[in-house]
């Protein structure tokens, strides 16, 4: 019969050479990590994290858990932000993706959709749509900013 943890949702991680592994009586003699975890019941899955120490693990799963329940942390996306801007696309040229409005994309606005992908794309596409922050495009958009001030400034198009 396994015994209740002291803190639920965290479990110690020790080392595969630590006795205390094997037998809980006996003394650890390594530096054990401590992972915690949340279940998100909105995408079936538990979220992990591991820390160096004990404290760190209870402060990320409150604050985890309230994400969770707040809807602001998912688990991880496996899909890329190259493959949900075809799938984006694709949808919206068949008309089952329409405008906020509930109109059907007109093919001068998905030209220009498609345009803007194929300038971002190449940079940002291959990162997982989970990964992806707010930080990164915006960086992404100082960067494009950059490259067409030196362009006005060295007179090429």
């Amino acid at each position: 019969m396994q015994s209740r943890s002291k803190h639920p949702g965290i479990r110690v991680r020790h080392a595969r050479t630590c006795p205390a592994l094997d037998d809980a009586a006996a003394s650890c003699r390594c530096k054990p990590a401590y992972e915690a975890w949340v279940f998100s019941t909105r995408d079936g899955k538990k979220l992990c994290k591991t820390f160096r120490n004990l404290s760190e693990a209870k402060g990320w799963r409150v604050d985890a858990g309230s994400a969770v329940r707040k809807g602001t942390l998912r688990s991880p996306s496996r899909i890329t932000l190259r493959e949900a801007a075809s799938e984006w696309l694709i949808g919206a040229e068949d008309g089952l993706i329409r405008t906020r409005s509930g109109d059907e994309y007109k093919p001068s606005a998905l030209r220009s959709y498609k345009a803007s992908l194929e300038r971002v794309l190449p940079e940002l596409g291959p990162i997982r749509l989970s990964a992806l922050s707010r930080v990164d495009v915006q960086d992404y958009a100082d960067k494009l900013l950059m490259e067409g001030s030196t362009r006005a400034r060295s007179g090429t198009p």
